[in-house]
């Protein structure tokens, strides 16, 4: 039994041997008939691949690391390595493409050579589409974060005071909000709204490198004001959270990049000089009631032979000294509002060509407000030089500026008690001969008690508020 059973042993190794010779032969011939076919002639020409090498270089003879190199047609590609050469296998009678970001690209054919060296050149026209996106610049397209950038060409016109005006209605995503109306009054600044209830939702604001926000000014109303609107040269908005990669945290809100004019142009010495004027006028005042409106309501709801309606109308007649009426119609809206007169004047002076470069600018702005006694003036200094030495391998950038803000605030409440004050009653105290008696309360009516002390439960005149409320500030700034 056991001999049967190893001649039975035997007879299935032998029989699985003759299985996996046949398999194996079958898998060679499979592999060898592709390789027939590679060789085969179509069309009078050979499909044989081919090894071809070479060295990419730039303008000035230097190697390009990283160029992208392609069979035109196919998804075979290399890249140049550290000394710029490259190695790839293509079909004989093929093309190469060879691009690099900043070069323009080539396409070449493959002839009978095995060897292909390439001289590429910088393509100027995306060389100029820069976009600030932080510490540096990166051409538009490359550009991975949500950016908007405003040229000097595309900015506001017209009576411009702060950089803030210049921005308005320009860029999708950005709102300003106007202050209160005052001389260079601040502006609220957002980036596709605000993201939080009690932080700041204020954007960074980076000028020339330096970095600042809407809401960072010690000592004036608006940080911006201190920045000549005519000395900006682009703006920068970075909307989205990739800002935060650059400046951290304090991007959150989004980023507006600031870059002043630096270069001084051709050889010649240039001047340039702008000058603006204007005039700003209230649109329009709150609908209120005059005098004899305001009376004819007394006389019809207040009738005069009535206790209460005699007691109302010697409250609203204004009894001189020497005990006559005077009925007067005060609008005291007209009384605190101007019409608000404002300049603007620059210089500028830039020469040195393209080895020494400089820019020499000065700007004076002087704005009244259409509230009486409100004021803005700027002066701005500023000088940048940007000499290249050694065929331009060393560049040395020199920035100056300096800024004097002078801001005359006024009390705006007076705007609210213009509306809400007494039509029938004069602007100031009066004397028997009719002049101003500035023995009480510096001339200006008030309403007063019977032992003479002020009312404080009346109404405040509107133009003594606006005379006795003196807030100045004067702020100097370098960098």
């Amino acid at each position: 039994m056991k001999s049967k059973k190893i001649i039975l042993i035997r007879s299935l190794f032998t029989v699985l041997f003759c299985l996996s010779a046949v398999m194996l032969f079958g898998q060679q011939n499979n592999t060898k008939q592709p390789r027939a076919k590679q060789t085969a002639q179509v069309g009078g020409q050979y499909t044989g691949q081919k090894i071809v090498t070479g060295v990419v270089r730039d303008d000035n003879g230097d190697p390009l690391i990283g160029v992208n190199v392609q069979a035109v047609g196919t998804q075979t590609g290399v890249i140049t390595d550290v000394n710029g050469k490259y190695s790839i296998q293509v079909s004989a009678g093929a093309k190469l493409s060879f691009s690099y970001i900043g070069f323009q690209t080539q396409t070449l054919s493959v002839d009978t050579g095995s060897v292909l060296n390439v001289k590429m050149s910088e393509d100027a026209q995306s060389l100029e589409e820069v976009v600030v996106i932080g510490y540096g610049q990166v051409t538009k397209k490359d550009a991975t974060g949500a950016v908007a950038t405003l040229k000097a060409g595309n900015m506001n016109k017209g009576a411009i005071t702060t950089p803030q005006d210049m921005l308005t209605g320009k860029v999708p995503g950005l709102l300003i909000v106007p202050g209160d109306g005052q001389p260079g009054s601040g502006t609220t600044i957002r980036i596709r709204n605000g993201s939080s209830l009690s932080a700041s939702n204020s954007p960074l604001i980076v000028i020339d490198g330096v970095t600042t926000s809407d809401d960072a000014g010690v000592g004036m109303s608006n940080v911006l004001g201190a920045l000549n609107p005519e000395d900006i040269e682009s703006f920068s908005v970075l909307k989205d959270a990739s800002a935060t990669a650059i400046y951290g945290s304090r991007a959150s809100n989004g980023v507006i990049i600031i870059t002043t004019k630096k270069k001084g142009g051709s050889k010649a010495l240039k001047v340039e000089y702008s000058s603006t004027y204007s005039a700003n006028v209230n649109s329009g005042k709150v609908p209120v009631l005059d005098a004899d409106e305001f009376r004819a309501y007394i006389d019809e709801y207040y009738p005069e032979n009535t206790l209460s309606g005699a007691a109302v109308h010697k409250a609203i007649n204004y009894t001189y000294p020497d005990g006559t009426i005077g009925y007067y119609n005060t609008d005291w809206q007209k009384e605190i509002y101007r019409i608000g007169l404002s300049t603007d004047q620059n210089i500028g002076i830039s020469g040195g060509g393209d080895k020494y470069p400089f820019r020499v600018s000065l700007g004076y702005t002087d704005q009244n407000g259409t509230l009486k006694g409100s004021n803005f003036q700027r002066f701005t200094q500023a000088v940048t030089f940007t000499p290249k030495f050694f065929d331009k391998h060393l560049s040395v950038s020199i920035n100056l500026k300096a800024t004097e803000n002078k801001n005359k605030y006024v009390s705006t409440g007076a705007i609210n008690a213009a509306a809400a004050f007494d039509p029938t009653k004069p602007v100031h105290f009066y004397n028997a001969d009719g002049s101003i008696d500035y023995n009480k309360y510096n001339g200006y009516f008030q309403w007063l008690n019977p032992d003479g002390s002020i009312n404080r439960n009346g109404s405040e005149n509107p133009v003594s508020r606006l005379s006795g409320y003196w807030d100045e500030t004067q702020v100097f700034r370098s960098r």
